[in-house]
């Protein structure tokens, strides 16, 4: 059986413009996942659909594994492709997320997540959102620019 190639992930900001990311197991044989891609690398969270979930379904279902964390309300971020993305700004306690996949997370800045390595569909993903996201200071929330 081929695996579902359409994928949901998570653009989470915080108050300081400082996104959520993930950083990969080492192992390629993590014994949950099959065809593990891109090992110690960092990415956003979230992953692929499975059977008629939808997008943002599968988001949730993905964040709720990964982090434990319930989401209520998510942005969809303008993309066409296998992979969607949602944005969601985060201003609660940091203690309510928890890492239970992958062996780090971390809160970094446009500029820091520069100087990371990055899988490769992030790595993308992140050229388009630096021409697109800016920060404004004063209401501590990004403005995001789509091209039409």
């Amino acid at each position: 059986m081929m695996k579902d190639k359409r994928q949901a992930h998570l653009l989470m900001y915080d108050v300081e413009g400082r996104f959520l990311l993930q950083q990969r197991d080492d192992e390629r044989d993590v014994p949950h996942i099959k065809d593990f891609l891109h090992p110690g690398t960092w990415g956003l969270f979230g992953g692929s659909l499975k059977g008629n979930e939808t997008y943002e379904d599968c988001l949730k279902r993905e964040i709720l594994e990964e982090l434990r964390y319930s989401i209520d309300s998510l942005k969809k971020y303008p993309k066409k492709g296998y992979k969607r993305l949602f944005y969601k700004k985060f201003d609660g306690n940091k203690k309510e997320i928890c890492l239970y996949e992958g062996q780090g997370m971390g809160w970094f800045s446009l500029e820091e997540i520069k100087t990371l390595k990055l899988a490769t569909i992030d790595r993308n993903t992140f050229k388009i959102i630096n021409k697109t996201f800016t920060w404004d200071k004063d209401k501590k929330q990004f403005n995001i620019k789509f091209k039409k």
